[in-house]
């Protein structure tokens, strides 16, 4: 959950923005949350907009149907949204309300213009943007009041003000990322030219960034709440004081100036529903988890106060809060806020034309938006609250923790066809699955007992044990890596030796790296004659597909065959690794040596669990597609075809090849993994040679 997450959060500031300062208009930081039920108030006196009409929302069953468009399918950053939904909010309003998801603020914009929906969240950027090109756009309810990123060091770091970053090598998750244009922008407010007097590096998230403040590497992060909770999971972090970076606006809701002119009571309808969600998520926000919940099942997988979505419901809460000048209200447009933003656009050079801040956004709506029973949000919040009983808490289930190796694909199904059919409740076990970042990223979080379980390939886990960390592996799914190379059909790739002189694109992360000096070894090649090109997850594939390198190391079954069919008159079919005499395990179930000791049973019934979804899927795969087709229905054409192909593919990969005697999920012996040892002890840099029975137990694969 994590990883997509995040992923889909940055899309909601995604753009190029600013190159100045914000200048300070009052000093004030965002005001609490209220502790207790104010009374309802009057409109702010500077707010610049007349008294409040009398509007009404239709209370005779009759429901209006609108729509409202977000940029990405995640609850916890707009619960007023699913709060609202959940609770009724938005029919006791009289509104039908169609909840759709796009990709990123751009989109949401354009389809508002286009009129597609009535409704959309949308950061400030692009309403600017679209104004500019002379569109009448109008933000009545302003959601997101505090900007979504931030900066951290390591707790006890003597860097303690932005200045003392001169010299210094700061981070960021990506370089393409839309948390840099801040970045710069608050290092140039506070002297720090950040093409001169900093080194700016992207570090990813979680783990990788962990480490490379644990190896001095960097001194400082800057990104946006989802991996500043991931990170903080690792390292303990201090946070820096953004000053007026804090007041810039983010997720608002936006409309033509006609539906607002049109129908005032549809807009100021919607706007109460969620001043009266986001009233009662601040005064319990256990009870507004509850809520959503009861609706939204997936959108929530931990209830606890140290969870994941109670800590990024938390940073949601501290950035909704309501403006200094806002009397308390909910939904005010701050004014300096969007004059900021306007000015630092155009500073930029951002704006095809001129743009009257005044005329982006109204308050005409926030007077009745905020006419409601307090006290009543706060009764009913904490009601919700206190009938929690989660799984955990209702029976004797054992909480665990899976992390995949990557984002989740078709291949994980068999994964969540398991929890879903409650296979790992049968074994008394309450299951959360995490996306990965790679398998070098899934390997540390299991050596760290982060997570239970890994699914992880199997030379990776090898080479993070002979670093120091206990893990074993359990289960091996995969008999066969699967690792191969795919270049354009113009390089002539027959052997190995014709990647010198080519260019090849990998992940850093991923397990292909782990792997890849032992094929250029084992084959001879020159590794200073090949060019290494570097990419993430979000762009490796479409790089290659467009040309940006000759070759691919990846695998057979993924990311080498969803290029391919990116540009399949162009790219060759990848050749196996195993081709070329790297014959290795291909992914399994690791655990912590502890995990085995502490808790066999757990580890028994996790792998009986998985065993059971493995085979229910493999004895027909179009489960898999199917269930994956549901989770993720809007992929293109050419994912959906990769897809239908993929999970055949993969169940392929659980039978033995070769010389291997086993079966299908079945155990695997110490000559195997011997071979694997010698192998990447002669070509990959394992240099801790161990007995190979430390890798890998039989103790919790069934027998026949």
């Amino acid at each position: 959950m994590i990883q997509r997450a995040r992923f889909l959060f940055a899309l909601l500031l995604g753009f190029s923005l600013i190159a100045g300062a914000c200048g300070s208009d009052d000093g004030d930081a965002a005001a609490p949350a209220p502790t207790a039920a104010p009374a309802p108030t009057a409109a702010p006196a500077d707010s610049g907009d007349d008294a409040a009409a009398p509007f009404e929302c239709s209370t005779d069953g009759n429901l209006q149907e609108t729509s409202l468009l977000l940029p990405f399918p995640f609850a916890v950053p707009f619960f007023s949204v699913f709060v609202a939904d959940s609770l009724g909010y938005f029919e006791e309003a009289g509104l039908d309300v169609s909840i759709e998801f796009t990709d990123g603020s751009s989109a949401v914009v354009q389809q508002v213009v286009a009129g597609s929906v009535d409704f959309g969240m949308s950061d400030p950027g692009p309403i600017i943007d679209a104004t500019a090109l002379g569109e009448s756009l109008k933000v009545p309810y302003v959601f997101q009041t505090g900007l979504i990123y931030g900066l951290v060091t390591e707790d006890g770091s003597p860097y303690t003000s932005i200045s003392d970053f001169v010299g210094e090598t700061v981070a960021v998750s990506e370089a393409t990322a839309g948390e840099v244009p801040f970045f710069e922008a608050l290092l140039s407010s506070n002297g720090v030219d950040p093409e001169a007097d900093v080194q700016i590096v992207e570090t990813g998230a979680g783990a990788t960034t962990a480490a490379a403040f644990s190896s001095g590497r960097i001194v400082a992060y800057f990104s946006d709440y989802f991996n500043l909770i991931e990170l903080g999971f690792e390292v303990a972090l201090h946070s820096f004081d953004l000053g007026d970076f804090a007041l810039l606006h983010a997720a608002s809701v936006v409309a033509t100036d006609e539906t607002i002119s049109e129908d005032p009571n549809l807009v100021a309808c919607l706007s109460r529903a969620m001043a009266r969600a986001t009233e009662f998520t601040h005064a319990n926000p256990t009870g507004a988890l509850v809520a959503i919940a009861s609706k939204y099942p997936d959108q929530v997988g931990d209830f606890s106060d140290t969870g994941f979505d109670m800590l990024a419901l938390n940073e949601t809460i501290v950035r909704t809060k309501a403006y200094p000048g806002s009397s308390g209200q909910w939904g005010w447009n701050r004014p300096a806020s969007w004059d900021h933003y306007v000015d630092l656009l155009s500073a930029r050079g951002a704006l095809s034309g001129d743009v009257d801040s005044n005329s982006l956004y109204t308050n005409d709506f926030i007077e009745f938006a905020n006419d409601f029973d307090k006290n009543a949000e706060h009764a009913a919040a904490d009601a919700l609250a206190a009938s929690l009983e989660t799984p955990a808490a209702a029976s004797d289930l054992k909480e665990a923790s899976l992390r995949l190796s990557w984002s989740t694909l078709v291949y994980d199904m068999p994964f969540f066809y398991a929890l879903e059919q409650g296979f790992y409740a049968d074994e008394g076990i309450d299951l959360e699955i995490g996306e990965g970042e790679g398998s070098g990223t899934t390997t540390q979080l299991v050596g760290a007992k982060n997570d239970t379980f890994g699914w992880a390939d199997s030379g990776t886990m090898m080479l993070t044990r002979s670093n120091g960390a206990a893990l074993k592996n359990v289960l091996v799914v995969w008999r066969d890596a699967g690792y191969g190379t795919a270049c354009f059909n113009d390089v002539g790739f027959s052997e190995p030796k014709d990647l010198e002189g080519r260019s090849v694109i990998f992940i850093p992360q991923e397990s292909t790296a782990s792997i890849w000096p032992a094929y250029l070894d084992a084959n001879g090649v020159d590794e200073s004659k090949v060019t290494v090109k570097s990419a993430d997850w979000s762009n490796k594939m479409t790089l290659f597909a467009a040309g940006e390198a000759d070759c691919m190391a990846g695998y057979v079954t993924q990311d080498t065959l969803i290029s391919k069919l990116m540009n399949p008159e162009e790219i060759a079919d990848a050749r196996p690794w195993s081709s070329d005499g790297i014959e290795l395990l291909g992914h399994g179930i690791i655990a912590h040596e502890d995990t085995l000791a502490e808790d066999p049973e757990l580890v028994a019934g996790f792998v009986r669990a998985t065993i059971r979804g493995w085979q229910e899927v493999c004895a027909d795969p179009q489960i898999g597609i199917d269930m994956y087709l549901e989770k993720f229905p809007d992929i293109s054409e050419a994912d959906v075809e990769w897809t239908n192909r993929n999970m055949f593919m993969e169940c392929d990969r659980t039978h033995p090849v070769g010389s291997d005697p086993g079966r299908a999920l079945s155990a695997t012996n110490t000559s195997q993994w011997a071979a694997m040892q010698d192998t990447l002890n002669e070509y990959g840099g394992l240099e801790n040679v161990t007995d190979p029975n430390d890798y890998f137990t039989n103790d919790f694969v069934p027998g026949d």
